[in-house]
This record gives structure tokens, sequence and C-alpha cells, in this order.
């Protein structure tokens, strides 16, 4: 019954908390991201921004900073390897810090394409080399574009991206997003099939349209799949018990860093579920809502394939805690 209401109650105040402000959508058109492939990919390992750091308020100013660089730390120690075991659409790949992509920017270099960490700012724009704790994302576009800008305090502003992906950490401690071996390749992963579906699109689309596509095609293969969760993210009203009822096939309840040594293991005999961050929420009242929208993303080891999805719309759970309505969603094709 607590976990009835509980619904009943996201589903009364979706349309107030969802994230309508980020930014879900991309510029290029199939056509041009294919032909992003034929550029050099430069993928960004992000520098302190020390204009940002300096602007913190005094009384947060140590605070914000640390976990400004646990951030950045994370994600320099995985993007690199991340990048070189995954990574196919770029037959070229470079690494290069902050600045110096920013001057491929500023030269208009027609030979790159940049992979940059970013943030889609609630109500706001997608900007990278930024300290905002907003929804994480991938931005991949031309170094060429002609209205991206620095703001005065080094904060890069995308006007016209190509194209964006979300990232997937491997938690999120107060405002810090950790990112593992396990949580880089997914990201990497998804944002590949996103580009592969767009470039065979006749035109692009969405990541929720993406999501919801593939789920839809690829939903039968679960059948006979054990499903692996983080059994310390189960929402508070519900049990293992509740779980297992409402999914009606077999779960396996684990750490997180055991989830994701099964999704690294690789196999086809199991699926994993992951919280994957894909909006903002605001003045959520009433409700211990965290800082994100989330959709439960089911992939498969072997491939990291899109198996199922619960997309965050109107009926669907939107938390990152795992709610008996969300496996009645996952367990058969709808």
């Amino acid at each position: 019954m607590q976990a009835r209401i509980l619904f009943m109650t996201l589903s009364a105040l979706f349309s107030q908390l969802l994230n309508a402000q980020v930014r879900d959508w991309i510029s290029a058109e199939p056509d041009e991201l294919r032909a992003l492939a034929r550029k050099t990919l430069v993928v960004e390992v992000p520098e302190e921004n020390q204009k940002v750091i300096a602007g913190f308020s005094k009384k947060t100013a140590e605070e914000r900073t640390a976990a400004y660089r646990a951030n950045l730390e994370s994600y320099r120690s995985v993007i690199e390897p991340a990048v070189r075991a995954t990574w196919t659409f770029n037959e070229n790949i470079e690494f290069r810090s902050t600045s110096e992509i920013l001057e491929l920017f500023k030269k208009k270099s027609t030979e790159h394409v940049a992979l940059m960490k970013a943030v889609l700012i609630n109500a706001g724009p997608v900007a990278a080399n930024s300290a905002a704790t907003d929804v994480p994302a991938f931005v991949l576009t031309r170094t060429d574009g002609k209205r991206h800008k620095a703001a005065p305090d080094g904060v890069f502003i995308f006007a016209d991206h190509d194209f964006q992906s979300y990232l997937v950490p491997s938690r999120v401690e107060g405002d810090t997003e950790y990112y593992s071996e396990a949580s880089m390749k997914l990201s990497l992963m998804l944002c590949q099939q996103y580009l592969d579906w767009n470039i065979k699109s006749k035109k692009t689309d969405t990541f929720m349209r993406f999501l919801m596509a593939v789920s839809s095609g690829n939903c039968a293969k679960l059948s006979g799949r054990e499903l692996v969760v983080n059994a310390d993210g189960l929402h508070n009203s519900t049990t293992k018990e509740a779980l297992s009822t409402a999914y009606g096939s077999p779960i396996s309840f684990l750490s997180q860093a055991e989830v994701e040594d099964v999704y690294l293991a690789g196999g086809n005999e199991k699926a994993v579920l992951f919280a994957v961050p894909v909006g903002a929420i605001n003045n959520a009242v009433g409700i211990n809502a965290g800082r994100y929208v989330y959709s439960k993303v089911v992939v498969d080891p072997a491939t990291s394939m899109v198996l199922n999805a619960v997309v965050p719309t109107t009926g669907k759970s939107f938390l990152e805690a795992l709610i008996p309505k969300d496996l009645e969603d996952l367990k058969g094709c709808k």
C-alpha cells in the first residue's frame, strides 16, 4: 500500500518536477553525424577551471572545490582507457586537455570533432569547463561551429552542438558524481548506440525516443535472463520480495560493485539494470526525490545493447530508487 501511494504521488507530481527545461536534442542531421566519423576525435581530459573555483562563495568554497576536483579526477581516471577500449566510431583518436580543445574551437578546425564532458543546465545552456552540478552528459561536436562561445568565467557554452548523450555515474554523493570503469564503458556504449540509431534514421531524435524505440525492438530478448540489480538501490517503501513478485522472473540483488563486475564480465545469461540520470528536479516538495530524473535502463553485458528501459513519462517512475512499478514495466514488451 505504501509503495502504491508513493507511485500515485510521483505520478501526480510528474508534470511539475520533470526536466522540460533540460535540452534533450541534437542539431545535426543523420548525414552530418555520419560525416563526423571521418574526422579525428579529440577526447577531452578535463582541466580545473580556476576562474570558476575563484567564484565560489567563501562560505562554501572549500566544500565545493573539493567536490568539483573529485568529480574531475574520477572522470579523468577512466575516460582515456574506456575510450581506447570501447570507441569504434572514429578511427583516429587523440586525447587533449580542455584548453587545447578550446584552441581548436578558436581556430575553427575543420579536421576535428570533440568529445567533451558537459552539463545540461536546468532551464539553461549546455556547457563544458563548468562546475555546475546539473545533468552530466557527453557533447560530440565539430570544432568549426560558429556559435560556441566562452563565458567570462571560462565556462564554454555550446549553442549548436552536433550531438549529446547522457553520462552514467557509478554513484552520486552530494555534489560529486563518481565514475568507474563500468559506468564509463556504459556511457560510451550508450552514446555510440544512440549515435548509430540516429545515423540510420530519417531524422535525428532525442535520447528518450531512442530508448523507447530500441526497447520495443529488444525487450523480448530479456526472456530467460536473470536480472541483476543494485541491492542498495531499492526504495525504502519496498522489499526484495515485492520487487521479485512484481517482476515474476529471477532477480539477483547485488552490491553496486558486484553489479558492475557482472556487466564488465560480459555473457548473455544475465541482464543488468542501471539508473541513468536524464533530467533535473526542482522543488520536489513533499518527497525525497534527489536531484535527478532517472531512466532505468537494462543492458546486455555481452554487447551493452539496451534490452528494455523505463523512460520517465507520465505514469512511469523517475526516481533513482527501484520500486515494483519499474519491474512491472520491464517484465514484458509494451
